[in-house]
């Protein structure tokens, strides 16, 4: 995806995640499937991605050592060999397309701004089989469907969808106009002079830009759609790595009307842009939607900056609420999830990784499977409740809670950390940890976690929430050196979009309080 300062790999080098190695296998016929499926599907709080493995390469070279499966062989095949997102969708002709960013071969050069691939293949287990890509016979190479313009530095496809019109199947893909890289020096940051729908009535055999866009300043520069009930939904951040997700729809007819779109302000739809608020906060990165039939969920992936990992999270309705943050993997960016594939426990999805050996053969994508079950934990709109992430690490390192004073302890409620703050400053208050969440308007909540403290009887450590509005919603039960405290409270938000959940404490001479299994629902 990036052209420039190769060196951006320097932003991404993440610690190893999922299992690696190509040893997935589907379940053998006289196995007993370990996750059956049930007639009709599953109604259920939440769901969870377990067993994650990366099963395939699909775009680039086999390095020495590498055992996955390669069936594409892209440099040879379409003189490809470096390129990331890989963005899928069903173009409704019995075949799905992929399309990706920058991508070059595997010296750097033959450099096209995007291009697409095109795949039939329903069995996985052995890797993403291309067919074939978009060709330009005139110049004998990969299609370029999105010319830059002079002022453009690249066009990167985001997301893209299908739809029946009065011509036939039509495709559309919308795309980020790139400005500037790196701003301030920050990898995670670029700027971009608009978001634009472009389409093709002819599967991809010719593209017409369509002038419905977005402007640079838009929170719908980056995309993902999902076609559903009659009614394309669109979701949106904004340039770069940094902002929240934000929640459109239109009817399939109107896509290029863009006076027809609505944006969620928190409690309804409505025509204005300028209203549209986060449904999903986070410093959220390039990322994939798509709805689970079997389990009635949509589902997100993306890369958290602040984290560096790829999480999951998962929703009963477009707008929300979106479940708090859950670890696929702990590397690798750019994320696309498999249209086909969302009608079961089975979760296939792609995602890039960067390989930093000095070379220009620089950005490759795989193929992963995870399965999909309930989430024990249920519905929870906190993300690490059990500062759980890390164990090896101190407990500030790369999470969604703010952390200063507090340092991790094995003396849990579950799981192998808690979260442990020594106060020991009569009359001063500390907090251990808080997290700022994203609500509905006019909601019920019931926040609920579990406490100790060194001091017996100790009624100054609350668990509570902050709300924007300026109320604190709080309790101090009496809490042990022994037994764990369940302290839950609860509070409607009125207004107030956003909160922050906290637990800290008061001081005193000897006192510790611990804090676990944090719960928002």
């Amino acid at each position: 995806m990036r052209i420039t300062s190769l060196i951006i790999t320097a932003c991404l080098l993440l610690f190893p995640g999922c299992k690696h190695g190509g040893t997935t296998e589907p379940p053998k016929p006289d196995e007993k499937d370990p996750y059956p499926l049930v007639d009709g599907g599953e109604t259920v709080p939440s769901i969870l991605p377990v067993e994650c493995t990366q099963v395939a390469r699909v775009i680039g070279n086999t390095p020495a050592g590498e055992t996955l499966p390669n069936p594409n062989a892209t440099l040879k095949r379409f003189n490809m060999a470096s390129t990331d997102f890989g963005n899928m969708w069903d173009a409704g002709n019995g075949s799905v397309f992929c399309v990706f960013g920058d991508n070059f071969n595997d010296r750097g050069g033959d450099w096209l701004s995007n291009a697409v691939a095109i795949t039939t293949d329903k069995d996985l287990w052995d890797g993403l089989y291309y067919d074939s890509m978009l060709w330009n016979k005139s110049t004998n190479k990969r299609m370029e469907i999105i010319p830059k313009e002079g002022y453009e530095l690249t066009c990167i496809p985001t997301g893209a969808f299908s739809v029946l019109t009065n011509v036939g199947t039509r495709q559309y893909v919308s795309y980020m106009a790139i400005k500037q890289w790196k701003v301030g020096g920050d990898y995670d940051s670029w700027s971009a002079h608009h978001s634009e729908l472009v389409y093709s009535d002819d599967f991809g055999s010719t593209w017409k830009r369509s002038g419905v866009k977005w402007d640079g300043g838009s929170n719908f520069v980056q995309t993902a759609f999902v076609v559903m009930d009659d009614m394309v939904y669109m979701w949106g951040t904004p340039s770069g790595r940094h902002g929240g997700v934000y929640a459109a729809k239109v009817s399939p007819s109107k896509v290029l009307d863009k006076a027809s779109y609505q944006y969620w302000n928190g409690s309804s739809w409505v025509a204005d842009e300028s209203s549209a608020v986060p449904v999903a906060n986070g410093e959220i990165s390039e990322f994939s939607v798509r709805y689970n039939s079997y389990y009635k969920r949509f589902m997100m992936i993306y890369l958290d900056v602040r984290t560096r990992k790829l999480v999951f999270r998962d929703a009963a309705a477009p707008e929300g609420e979106w479940s708090g943050e859950k670890t696929l993997l702990d590397r690798t960016y750019g994320p696309s999830i498999h249209p086909w594939f969302c009608d079961g426990r089975d979760f296939w999805f792609v995602s890039s990784d960067v390989t930093n050996n000095g070379s220009l053969d620089t950005w490759h994508i795989f193929l992963y499977h995870a399965y999909l079950t309930a989430d024990e934990d249920g519905f929870n709109i906190l993300s690490e409740p059990g500062f759980e992430n890390d164990p090896d690490q101190r407990l500030g390192f790369r999470t969604l809670w703010n952390i200063s004073d507090a340092m991790s302890t094995h003396d849990t409620h579950s799981g192998d950390i808690a979260c442990r703050l020594a106060n020991q400053e009569s009359g001063v208050w500390k907090d251990a940890c808080t997290q700022t969440v994203r609500l509905k308007k006019n909601t019920n909540y019931t926040l609920s976690g579990y406490a100790k403290a060194s001091v017996v009887g100790h009624t100054g450590a609350y668990l509570g929430i902050r709300l924007e509005d300026g109320r604190i919603v709080d309790l101090n039960p009496a809490l042990s050196p022994e037994e764990w405290t369940k302290i839950e409270v609860s509070f409607n938000t009125g207004s107030c979009l956003y909160g922050d959940v906290f637990f800290g404490t008061w001081g005193t001479e000897g006192l510790t309080v611990t804090v676990d299994d944090i719960h928002l629902q």
